[in-house]
């Protein structure tokens, strides 16, 4: 579902979970997901006008500039994809218009809450890398 990449990145995540390597999720206010395969790694954008599988070189290269003022400079929130699936928690309120709907047709599926999630939202944590699993990294600018 477009605009929804939180979720469209879980529902990914947990259809990969059966995986035996963990692998990492990525926030930027854009979810994506890491992956390996084939001794090298990718990333799996489910909202990207990229390919939606790309190498992690050319989709960071692609998407972030190296003329980006460094004040402005993106960086990543690099979460173990077992921590997103159990302590993430979207009831969607981030989607609501003033008018009380929705910017963006909902997915078909039930709000996210993993069952480690203390509360029925916490988007706002995860965006800000407070989850005590996240790692906070800059992307290579070359």
């Amino acid at each position: 579902m477009s605009c929804y990449c939180e979720e469209n990145a879980y529902h990914l995540i947990d259809a990969l979970s059966c995986c035996s390597h963990p692998f990492p999720v990525l926030w930027d206010y854009h979810v994506i997901a890491v992956v390996e395969a084939h001794d090298s790694e990718y990333i799996i954008d489910l909202d990207t006008k990229l390919d939606r599988v790309s190498n992690v070189r050319d989709y960071l290269n692609l998407t972030f500039s190296p003329h980006t003022p460094h004040q402005y400079r993106a960086f990543i929130n690099l979460t173990p994809a077992h921590s997103f699936l159990q302590s993430f928690a979207s009831d969607r309120r981030h989607m609501l218009t003033n008018k009380g709907t929705y910017s963006s047709p909902s997915p078909p599926w039930k709000c996210i809450r993993g069952h480690l999630a203390s509360l029925p939202h916490n988007l706002d944590i995860w965006i800000e890398g407070a989850n005590e699993d996240s790692e906070r990294i800059s992307p290579l600018y070359e």
